[in-house]
């Protein structure tokens, strides 16, 4: 599990139901090349002028494939479906810059500098990314860290919960409920925090053959990675309200004033 994983047949299976273009430039290359792959029907190859790094682009997907594209949803329910990827590519590698635009516009865009914190305030604004908190928590075989929001930052569901595992981002109802767990009653009934926690490991310890879009894994000792996350959330959490409630209680004390002749 050092690597996401990613098989190349993929990209193969995409151009053949849909219109490819592949933009690619190698780091000290003076040009790119591009190739245009239509339903499975390759192009000329193309020199361009491009920055370093590789850019796909699907269109009309389905297009060749009637019988596959009246199974699709709405545009918008598509475009979510979408955009939600991109989300999850962007922090899972917070270091790389992305652009999520549509015909209209840019939808967010981070800048790779490698901080959680600005991929997240991207996502879902300046103000709620300021108050996140900060946690991180290690054993012997395991390592967490990463972002919670408060309990006031509680949305009605779990779309705001992101997790990642050596950097493969995938979903676990247990460390979910670890998560809920460390919050000790914080949150309000029918309210999930948000975060965006990573847990990283020997790859040994973790299988992700269990799902196939490998969207979830089997932890070899799994109340071990639980416990270790519920008890860095509420670290994170107790730390931070009781320093608040020693300000506030502080912030109340009568004022004592002096008068000197």
């Amino acid at each position: 599990m050092r690597t996401l994983g990613f098989r190349g047949e993929a990209l193969a299976s995409i151009a053949a139901v849909a219109r490819v273009r592949l933009t690619t430039r190698a780091v000290g290359a003076e040009t790119a090349v591009r190739v245009a792959v239509d339903g499975g029907e390759m192009g000329p190859l193309e020199t361009v002028g491009a920055p370093v790094g590789t850019r796909i682009e699907v269109r009309d997907l389905f297009y060749n494939t009637p019988t596959r594209l009246k199974y699709l949803r709405t545009v918008q329910t598509e475009q979510a479906r979408s955009v939600e990827v991109v989300q999850q590519a962007a922090l899972s590698r917070p270091d790389v810059a992305f652009s999520c635009q549509t015909e209209h516009h840019v939808l967010f865009q981070t800048p790779g500098n490698g901080d959680v914190r600005t991929v997240l305030a991207a996502l879902y604004g300046v103000g709620e990314a300021k108050q996140l908190l900060e946690l991180s928590a290690a054993s012997n075989d395991y390592r967490v860290h990463g972002l919670i929001g408060r309990p006031t930052q509680a949305r009605s569901s779990r779309g705001y919960a992101h997790l990642f595992v050596n950097g493969r981002p995938i979903r676990h109802p247990g460390i979910h409920q670890a998560v809920i767990q460390g919050y000790q009653n914080r949150l309000m009934v029918g309210k999930h925090p948000m975060y965006a926690l990573y847990v990283e490991m020997d790859p040994s310890l973790v299988d992700v053959n269990v799902h196939p879009h490998k969207a979830e894994v089997r932890f070899s000792e799994e109340q071990d990675v639980a416990r270790l996350v519920s008890q860095a959330v509420a670290a994170a959490l107790d730390g931070t309200l009781l320093a608040a409630t020693r300000f506030v209680r502080a912030s109340r004390t009568r004022p004592r004033c002096s008068l000197l002749l």
